[in-house]
């Protein structure tokens, strides 16, 4: 599974109480450990989604997490995505620390020209979706990968529905356009 590796942790909500320092209320509680991989899955999905990094979804996750299990709420998607929205909003107003790496260090990569070609596919599918807005690119992933209505995005990202079709639509509008151009580049005909 490419989300976050809860399946390989006993995932229970008294341990994972007992790291946060709370005490949830038992009426709220999801308390089988697939649910809670299942969970923690999902809104590892959605954070990546949300920030492009793997890292920084992980952070942002654990983040969102142990303050929702220190809120003693329910236990459920909605609050969870919630409260990870809140972590990468919070996130992009800081200002970031900025590394570079010495490009001569790192190694020349080999791939099959397949590889290559499929790889140069997914990488210009990800550039394209970080070209996007924020609010697109969340929009269309919570539609595309998590299935949720048009309605219920728009109740998470409190906006009225017609406007989430519309950045809907201009996020694919966008992708189509790009995705595009790209193999208009690629393709030796036109050279």
């Amino acid at each position: 599974m490419n989300g976050y590796p809860a399946r390989r942790l006993q995932v229970s909500v008294s341990g994972l109480c007992a790291i946060a320092g709370c005490h949830p209320r038992s009426s709220s509680v999801a308390t089988d450990p697939e649910t809670l991989a299942v969970l923690i899955d999902r809104g590892f999905r959605y954070a990546l989604a949300m920030t492009g990094d793997r890292d920084r979804a992980g952070d942002v996750l654990q983040d969102a997490w142990v303050a929702m299990l220190r809120a003693g709420g329910d236990i459920a998607p909605g609050y969870l995505f919630a409260a990870i929205r809140s972590r990468v909003c919070d996130q992009a107003r800081r200002p970031r620390l900025v590394v570079f790496s010495d490009p001569a260090a790192l190694p020349e990569p080999y791939a099959e020209p397949q590889e290559e070609a499929d790889e140069r596919l997914g990488g210009d599918l990800a550039d394209a979706l970080a070209r996007l807005r924020d609010d697109e690119r969340e929009a269309l992933f919570l539609t595309a990968v998590e299935g949720w209505s048009v309605e219920s995005v728009a109740a998470h990202q409190q906006r009225p529905r017609n406007t989430v079709l519309s950045i809907l639509h201009r996020a694919r509008l966008k992708l189509r356009e790009w995705m595009a151009a790209s193999a208009r580049l690629e393709d030796p005909r036109h050279g």
